[in-house]
């Protein structure tokens, strides 16, 4: 009589098959790998590359994991015959120093609610750059001035050491449609506690200091198996998780928003937006940022 028991058989099986997964994974990259990608016409615009992509991907067996590996290559390839990804996927974005300068020797007008904490926000968001400022009797007020058009740019905390992201101010984030440029931690005076500020604007712009960023997005999903073939994107393209919080929706207990933050290189972070935007076109970019 074996002594061999029924939880090791379902082990050595379940071994087994994992063992064959990574293996037809594996053969699966180096298919993609091999793969002549198309020209595409220059200047080439987002809708051209999904084309692309929708042409290539609806071949049979095209897993997740071979998706991510088509992206990396159609990012490295097409980027080294001249696409500019960053003006493709941000628009032709300025960086946050050339938006600081303004246009016309005009810097832009930002919005604050003036406290000790977002005074030293301020000093450290704008750095050696000068810019108008209103300072607001309260957030409505900011927000007013954002809406209205009477400010470029508004600076509000998103995080702190006792409640975490503080998603009131999300929501302000997510109704103005505004885009983190800049982010900050302003210390207490103790130093037990500490708030981020960010500084935001219209529209999105590049990060201009050290090889490093963040990348923030959020997404609404009712399959949380969509929540994971993401994380194991942003893996397998060498970024870290900084952050995850998801919030249920009170009018539907199956739908989720997903805010998630990465840190990695500028490249790679291109990459995952490519990735982002072929694969989950619903996405909402909150900003590309650099943490000072």
């Amino acid at each position: 009589m074996s002594g061999v028991t029924e939880q090791e058989i379902i082990a050595s099986n379940l071994k087994f098959i994992r063992e064959r997964e990574a293996e037809l994974e594996r053969l699966r990259a180096l298919e993609v790998g091999e793969l002549t990608l198309p020209e595409l016409p220059s200047p080439a615009a987002m809708r051209d590359i999904s084309h692309v992509w929708r042409r290539i991907t609806r071949t049979d067996g095209f897993d997740a994991a071979a998706r991510t590996v088509l992206c990396r290559r159609m990012f490295e390839e097409y980027s080294g015959a001249g696409v500019d990804f960053a003006g493709v996927l941000l628009r032709g974005s300025v960086s946050v120093d050339e938006w600081l300068l303004g246009r016309d020797d005009t810097p832009p007008l930002v919005s604050y609610v003036g406290n000790p904490y977002s005074d030293e926000a301020r000093r450290r968001l704008y750095g050696e750059t000068s810019v108008r400022e209103h300072a607001c009797r309260s957030f409505s007020e900011l927000c007013d001035d954002i809406s209205t058009g009477v400010s470029d740019g508004c600076m509000i905390p998103i995080e702190n050491t006792s409640d975490g992201k503080l998603m009131s101010f999300y929501s302000i984030i997510d109704r103005l449609e505004l885009k983190i440029l800049r982010t900050c931690d302003v210390e207490s005076s103790d130093g037990d506690k500490a708030t981020r500020y960010a500084l935001l604007a219209r529209r999105a712009c590049l990060p201009c200091t050290g090889d490093a960023h963040y990348l923030e997005f959020s997404f609404s999903v009712t399959d949380g198996a969509v929540l994971g073939s993401i994380l194991r994107a942003a893996e397998a393209m060498s970024l870290n998780i900084y952050r995850i919080d998801s919030i249920g929706q009170r009018y539907d207990e199956a739908f989720s928003t997903h805010y998630l933050v990465l840190h990695g290189g500028g490249d790679d972070l291109l990459c995952f937006l490519l990735y982002l935007a072929l694969e989950l076109p619903g996405y909402t970019l909150i900003g590309l940022y650099d943490h000072v």
